[in-house]
């Protein structure tokens, strides 16, 4: 109560960042309420900034709110650390979607509760009484929330099955949306690209199914999968036909907002393996929708992406730099690194069309690798190089020349592995995790030939005392190996 609103300020973010990540119940709060009518009582403007911006007390946020200024109704907006809509009277919500500065910071907080964000896209409880030009605004932020951006986390020996549901209700009512609202203009600038990053694909198609008139029994998990199919098929088609456009704009160069729904809707269902539905919107005739399936789709083969490459080209790769599959450290990711470096071609006008898909590519890729650098692998590492095929034995080939032969192209590859260690680790001495993958193939190397090595000699006549030998060498291996990773582990520390 006596020192400066400076300190005051920097033991609130300090508690703050104390408390983040702790599980707190629904009934704790962080600061004591007490203490905040208290402070609130000294009347200065940045301890009051303070408890705008941190404190978790509904009641005192309300009584800011009621009584702050501008700034002050931004941070409580802003703020992420209160729970749901707390601090924010019901009566102000049409004030709220009426301020382009409240409605952004209120519906793009991840701090709201996933079912208060599904009643607000419902249209239902607390938000029934919105203007629709209110209600719009705020689905433009709502949507593009990070809590849709994120499949909740399932607890599947959770006995509350009203979790799981409540999770869910925000993604069904998103989807649900491409249903309910008109196919207007002003609805497709709304909605737009909002749909290529939501995580969950939950397609409304219940009532699409009545309509049919073809009633689907559900008795066991195959005839639940068939109508699952079946309706997410009737919904597609029916949103893909509902968004169309209206003009040529299609096979313009940049997609319309009509173009960005269709190819949401495409990336959502892409996202959910359905042999079928796969089919679908991979030879689907609109090339936002293969967009879309291009984003998301995890290609599981060489065949899969090279098809793609041949049907769409540049298209295909212009899209595909956003699909994470394709960055994994395997085949597949470096068939599709090299697809990335090829020019255009005819297929684009403008010479920097190429730099922007490699520029894009480059940067996900250091991002992914930086994630998880034993999955994805860096852009500039060409690990095939340094991966040749093991040998195999000619048919006239004495058991000890082929094992002679195989350990002279270890040590060449080991030396080659090591070289490029070393290289790596002098051009970026602060990035020491991006060896990790070619230690980890080190190790498995050695491992693999070791124990060939012992196969070999034990089924070998007079070399079974050689084969002991060499499994107290695999050993000797082990260790150095393992000794090699922790070194590294420890210089990147």
């Amino acid at each position: 109560m006596s020192v400066s609103p400076e300190t005051v300020f920097n033991w609130f973010m300090a508690s703050v960042a104390e408390a983040k990540g702790k599980f707190r119940p629904s009934f704790d709060e962080t600061f004591d309420k007490e203490l905040m009518q208290r402070l609130l009582a000294r009347q200065e403007p940045l301890i009051d900034l303070a408890i705008a911006s941190y404190c978790d007390n509904v009641e005192i946020l309300e009584a800011l709110w009621q009584s702050g200024d501008k700034t002050i109704k931004v941070a409580i907006a802003t703020n992420t650390f209160r729970r749901g809509f707390a601090g924010l009277p019901v009566a102000t919500f049409e004030q709220v979607c009426s301020d382009p500065d409240l409605v952004r910071g209120v519906f793009e907080n991840p701090s709201m509760a996933h079912e208060g964000l599904a009643n607000f896209l419902e249209r239902s409880e607390s938000f029934e009484a919105l203007s629709n030009e209110g209600w719009l605004r705020g689905v433009y932020y709502a949507l593009r929330n990070p809590i849709l951006r994120n499949a909740p986390e399932l607890d599947r020996f959770a006995d509350d099955g009203y979790l799981l549901y409540s999770t869910g209700r925000p993604f069904d009512a998103a989807w649900k949306l491409l249903v309910t609202l008109e196919a207007t203009d002003p609805h497709a600038a709304v909605l737009s690209d909002a749909y290529l990053n939501i995580a969950v694909f939950s397609p409304p198609y219940e009532e699409l199914l009545k309509a049919e008139g073809k009633p689907r029994r559900q008795d066991s998990l195959a005839e639940f999968s068939e109508k699952y199919e079946h309706g997410t098929r009737l919904y597609l088609d029916y949103v893909l036909h509902k968004w169309r456009d209206l003009s040529d704009k299609e096979g313009d160069r940049w997609p319309t907002a009509r173009a960005f729904i269709r190819q949401g809707a495409a990336a959502g269902a892409a996202r959910h393996y359905r042999k079928n539905v796969i089919a679908y919107l991979r030879d689907h005739p609109d090339k936002w929708v293969r967009a879309g399936y291009y984003a998301t789709f995890q290609f599981f083969d060489e065949a899969s992406i090279r098809a793609a490459y041949e049907k769409d080209r540049a298209f295909f790769t212009e899209h595909a730099v956003y699909n994470k599959v394709l960055y994994h450290n395997t085949s597949l990711g470096r068939t599709f690194r090299a697809m990335v470096k090829n020019n255009s071609g005819h297929d684009w006008e403008d010479f920097s069309d190429d730099q922007m898909r490699r520029r894009i590519y480059q940067s996900q890729a250091i991002r992914l690798w930086k994630e998880n650098p034993l999955v994805y692998s860096h852009p500039g590492d060409d690990l095939a190089a340094l991966k040749p095929l093991p040998l195999t034995r000619e048919p006239k080939e004495s058991i000890l020349d082929f094992m002679r032969r195989r350990a002279d192209e270890l040590k060449e590859q080991n030396s080659a592995r090591l070289s490029q260690i070393c290289t790596w680790l002098q051009e970026a001495p602060q990035e020491p995790q991006r060896v990790l993958p070619l230690i980890a193939e080190l190790i498995a190397s050695l491992h693999r030939e070791v124990q060939m090595c012992v196969e070999n000699t034990a089924e070998t006549p007079g070399l079974g005392q050689l084969a002991a030998e060499i499994k107290d060498l695999k050993r000797l291996v082990f260790i150095a190996a393992i000794t090699l990773a922790i070194i590294i582990i420890y210089f990147k520390h």
